[in-house]
């Protein structure tokens, strides 16, 4: 229900008022979780941090400056949970190496949580591009390179967010030729995907960034 809330994103005011809502909703289920639920507390706390996730990617998008307010708060709810399941350690890796605040942004903790998730799924195309970004914002631009080069060739339908790790990658060797040819494909696909998936959204906007 809380999440609901966060699919209607139109102007600041709307934005907001659907962002406190599921706070709001979250916040009390949290606070009259009974002893019977408390095991279950963490992933109240895992939906509450990827809210305030989403709506700091959504305050970066109108420009806002608060957004690493937001980003703040979903690193501390992340960092917190000792029960961090691997979708959720994923989006925190990907939060430390892509956000523009320096008090948030920590590549080398996010190039940790992406080895670990993708260690626990080998071949997870969303576990691969973030410990891709990761790399990079590390300055490892040497194992990024590297660890994409162990993947099978390029394909028209692999996962698109294997395309965009491809794309980030030559941009970031200076090969503009073939981060033009990623990034357009990877596009391409997310034209298709991303009125399905609003990752794919911020992905596509991020992918976009890289061809200018």
């Amino acid at each position: 229900i809380a999440l609901s809330h966060l699919s209607q994103i139109g102007d600041a005011q709307s934005s907001n008022a659907n962002y406190l809502k599921a706070i709001r909703i979250l916040e009390d289920v949290i606070a009259e979780s009974s002893d019977e639920t408390l095991s279950n507390s963490h992933i109240y706390q895992s939906h509450l941090g990827y809210i305030h996730f989403e709506y700091g990617r959504t305050a970066e998008k109108r420009g806002a400056k608060n957004a690493s307010i937001y980003f703040a708060k979903a690193r501390d709810i992340w960092d917190d949970d000792v029960h961090l399941d691997p979708l959720t350690s994923q989006r925190l890796a990907w939060l430390l190496a892509t956000c523009n605040s320096h008090d948030v942004r920590d590549p080398k903790k996010a190039v940790a949580l992406a080895k670990k998730c993708l260690a626990n799924a080998p071949g997870n195309a969303a576990f691969i591009a973030t410990l891709v970004v990761s790399l990079l914002a590390n300055n490892d631009i040497d194992q990024a390179v590297e660890f994409l080069r162990v993947f099978p060739p390029f394909q028209p339908k692999e996962p698109v967010r294997l395309t965009f790790a491809r794309a980030v990658v030559f941009r970031a060797i200076d090969d503009a030729a073939n981060a033009e040819i990623y990034s357009r494909a990877a596009i391409e696909r997310m034209d298709q995907q991303a009125p399905f998936n609003r990752d794919l959204v911020y992905l596509k906007s991020l992918c976009a960034d890289s061809r200018q």
